[in-house]
C-alpha cells in the first residue's frame, strides 16, 4: 500500500516508510537542525540511501512526507503566517525579510541580526 501524499511515479510502501522515516529525519542534513547555534552534522541523501538500501528518490520522498507528518497543522499555519508577515514587510519597503537563516534575534550566518 502506498503512503498517502506521495505523488511521484514510484511507490514507497508503508512498511518501508515506517522502517526508515525516523532514521532519515534524525540524520538528514537537509533538515538544517541546529544545536548550540552550530550547523548540524548528518548524512547526505546519497549516504542515507546507501545506508538504508534505498534509492535517492525514496530517501527524498520519505523525508518530505515524514517532515510534513511531524508538524501539526498549527505549526504549518504559524509558519505560513510568519512567512506572509515577512513578505509583507519586505514588499512595503522596510526590508526586514530575508530568505534563509534562523529568526530568533541572533546574528545570522552573514553577521546580520535577524528578527
Amino acid at each position: 500500500m502506498p503512503v498517502p501524499g506521495i505523488t511521484n511515479i514510484g511507490v514507497v510502501t508503508v512498511e518501508k516508510y515506517q522502517r526508515c522515516k525516523d532514521v532519515i529525519l534524525a540524520n538528514s542534513t537537509a533538515l538544517q537542525i541546529r544545536e548550540n547555534d552550530r550547523p548540524a552534522t548528518g548524512l547526505s541523501d546519497e549516504e542515507l540511501a546507501s545506508e538504508l538500501d534505498l534509492s535517492l528518490w525514496e530517501v527524498r520522498e520519505i523525508r518530505a512526507v515524514a517532515k510534513r507528518d511531524a508538524n501539526s497543522l498549527d505549526d504549518w499555519r504559524r509558519a505560513d503566517e510568519y512567512m506572509q508577515s515577512k513578505h509583507i514587510s519586505f514588499v512595503l519597503g522596510n526590508g526586514e525579510s530575508r530568505a534563509g537563516g534562523h529568526h530568533d534575534g541572533k546574528a545570522g550566518h552573514d553577521g546580520r541580526k535577524t528578527t
